[in-house]
């Protein structure tokens, strides 16, 4: 079960690491070792009408404009970061993480 279980999650970091390589305004690395994903948000790549404008904002406007959870890095004592926890299925994993590149995508293009 453990080998499964560990297998399982590093292929979900590859993904999630792999999906949001190239997206507007954020960055990552792979974890080592834990089941999320702590993600960098450069909020000068957004638009000003994004309101985007720190970690909440961000968390908060992708739950309403694409029905995708993270949670702020704030909480977590880490401002300007998003935490994305992949112990969804991999399917559910890839649709959120595309939804959060064109949730990016938009924000940047924002007027």
């Amino acid at each position: 079960y453990k080998d499964e279980l560990r297998t399982t999650l590093r292929d979900h970091a590859r993904l999630c690491v792999d999906a949001l390589k190239g997206a507007e305004g954020i960055s990552t690395v792979e974890p080592m070792g834990a089941m999320y994903l702590m993600v960098k948000i450069d909020f000068s790549a957004f638009s000003a009408a994004s309101g985007i404008a720190d970690d909440k904002a961000f968390a908060s406007k992708l739950v309403q404009a694409r029905n995708v959870i993270v949670l702020p890095g704030s909480i977590f004592e880490c401002p300007g970061f998003i935490r994305i926890v992949f112990t969804k299925p991999a399917d559910q994993l890839k649709e959120a993480l595309d939804r959060i590149v064109d949730f990016c995508r938009e924000c940047r293009e924002a007027k």
